[in-house]
């Protein structure tokens, strides 16, 4: 987040708000997922360390979507940063939850005006 917001004024580590958004980062990204040894860092965090699943985009628009594997459960604490994770079937990638000490590279979004 902090180097997102260091290259302009309002950009932040990317929020993810539909299946068609999800897919075009991840071939932008070059599909990277942690399955194939690196990940990247979007802009999801975890609220309450104590509740697994309240999330929220640190641009600040509403959590309506997510694309955590089927089956996810998060059982580290100190895991609270959304990345992706692995690639799906269908070809898109499915999100997991990092420490914040992982040297992701990230995607930052910005919006229009």
């Amino acid at each position: 987040e902090n180097q997102c917001s260091k290259l302009s004024k309002d950009t932040h580590l990317a929020s993810v708000h539909s299946n068609e958004e999800n897919n075009y980062m991840y071939h932008l990204m070059g599909k990277l997922n942690y399955k194939n040894g690196s990940a990247y860092w979007i802009g999801g965090k975890r609220d309450d360390k104590m509740k697994w699943a309240e999330f929220s985009w640190t641009d600040g628009t509403e959590w309506r979507y997510a694309k955590f594997e089927a089956g996810w459960t998060d059982r580290l604490n100190d895991e609270n940063y959304v990345g992706s994770y692995m690639e799906e079937s269908d070809g898109s990638v499915s999100w997991n939850v990092y420490a914040n000490t992982f040297n992701f590279p990230f995607i930052c979004k910005k919006p229009v005006l």
